[in-house]
C-alpha cells in the first residue's frame, strides 16, 4: 500500500559493486594501454575519475562519472590511442571466447548425434574463422606514418 522505496534501494545496492567493479577494471586497462609519452596529468584525470567513482552512491552521481569518463576518453589522442588499444584487447577475448563456444556446440551435436547440427555449425565456425582472421582496425606502421607526415621525404635539388 504505501511505496517506502525499500526495493529501489536494494536494488541500487546490489547494482553498485558490479557497477563499480567494471569501472575500475575499465580504468585500469586504460592506464595499462596509455602510453608512457602521455602527460603525468593523464594519470592523474584518471585518478579523479577513480574518486569519483569510490564516492558514487546514487544512481545521478554514476551517470556523471560514467560523462566524466567518456569526456575523457574522447578529450585527446592519447586516451583515444589507449581507448582504442584496450578495447581491441577485450574484443580479442570476447572472439576468443565465442569460437571457444562454437567448438562446444559443435563436439556437442557430434555426442548426440545430431549431424545436420554439427554440419551447420561447423559452417558457421568456418565462416567466423574466415571474418576473424580479418584486423578490426589496421595499425598504421612506422614507414607509413613517416610517409604520411613527410619525414625521410627526399626533396628534389633544383641546380
Amino acid at each position: 500500500m504505501f511505496d517506502f522505496g525499500w526495493k529501489r534501494r536494494q536494488r541500487n545496492v546490489r547494482m553498485r559493486p558490479a557497477w563499480k567493479k567494471f569501472m575500475v577494471g575499465l580504468i585500469e586497462g586504460l592506464e595499462r594501454q596509455l602510453a608512457s609519452s602521455a602527460p603525468k596529468t593523464a594519470r592523474m584525470q584518471l585518478g579523479e575519475v577513480r574518486e569519483c567513482i569510490s564516492r558514487a552512491a546514487s544512481p545521478k552521481a554514476r551517470k556523471s562519472c560514467e560523462r566524466m569518463l567518456d569526456t575523457l576518453a574522447e578529450s585527446s589522442p592519447y586516451f583515444k590511442g589507449a581507448v582504442r588499444r584496450h578495447v581491441g584487447e577485450q574484443v580479442a577475448i570476447i572472439l576468443d571466447g565465442t569460437e571457444r563456444a562454437m567448438e562446444g556446440m559443435v563436439k556437442l551435436a557430434r555426442a548426440q548425434g545430431n549431424r545436420k547440427g554439427e554440419r551447420g555449425i561447423t559452417k558457421l565456425l568456418m565462416d567466423f574463422r574466415k571474418k576473424r582472421r580479418k584486423p578490426l582496425y589496421k595499425p598504421v606502421k612506422s614507414v607509413q606514418r613517416a610517409r604520411i607526415s613527410g619525414i625521410g621525404r627526399q626533396s628534389k635539388v633544383t641546380p
